[in-house]
Order: C-alpha cells, then sequence, then structure tokens
C-alpha cells in the first residue's frame, strides 16, 4: 500500500490504513479498495477505507487473529472511534475518526 502523500496524526492513520487495506485483501480476496482521508488540522481527520466484494475465495495472507478488534485497539488508544458495516453492495466499510491537533498552531502560541 502506497499512501501519497503520507499524512500522520502520531503515525496512528497511516498504520491504520495499511492494516485495514490488508484486512479487505484477506477477507475480500480480488476486492478494490478505495482509500478516503479527510479532515483539517485542529479538528478531526476521518479515513474511510471500503472494499468491494470479493472476486476469488482464495488468499496468501496469513490470519493474525487481532483484525477488528486490533484495529479498534489502536484508535481507541489514539483518541479516535472506528465504525465498520458491510454495504449494500455486498463490500465493507470501515471509518476512522481521529483527532488531529494542529501542531502547527501550538508553535505559534
Amino acid at each position: 500500500l502506497k499512501c501519497t502523500p503520507a499524512l500522520q496524526v502520531d503515525g496512528v492513520e497511516h498504520a491504520w490504513s495499511a492494516g485495514d487495506a490488508a484486512e479487505a485483501t484477506k477477507h475480500a480476496p480480488g476486492a478494490h479498495v478505495h482509500i478516503t482521508v479527510e479532515g483539517t488540522a485542529g479538528d478531526e481527520l476521518q479515513v474511510s477505507v471500503h472494499n468491494s466484494p470479493a472476486t476469488t475465495t482464495t488468499t496468501q495472507l496469513p490470519a493474525s487473529g487481532f483484525g477488528l478488534l486490533g484495529i479498534a485497539e489502536r484508535i481507541t488508544l489514539a483518541g479516535g472511534k472506528l465504525s465498520h458495516h458491510p454495504t449494500p453492495d455486498d463490500g465493507y466499510v470501515l471509518t476512522a475518526q481521529l483527532p488531529w491537533p494542529n501542531h502547527d498552531h501550538e508553535e505559534r502560541s
């Protein structure tokens, strides 16, 4: 997974996006994965990962056993919230909302 530009809120959202794309690959092999990053410094960052339905039934990636639980724990530890649900097109969407401090503003104060 390549994220350009690489946004960081204490490094959490990048790790979560890569982890969630890996989860989509494991649970929906062959699916298209769309990652959306939106937000404003000083407010919050929202990262959404939507995958289309699987196109095949085999996967080569090993299961960690922590999937959604691990993602939810990392988001919660960063002060955020995670929501996830199936979509009407038989895909799946996960959305993380994370606090995004405005460090530039804090440095000027």
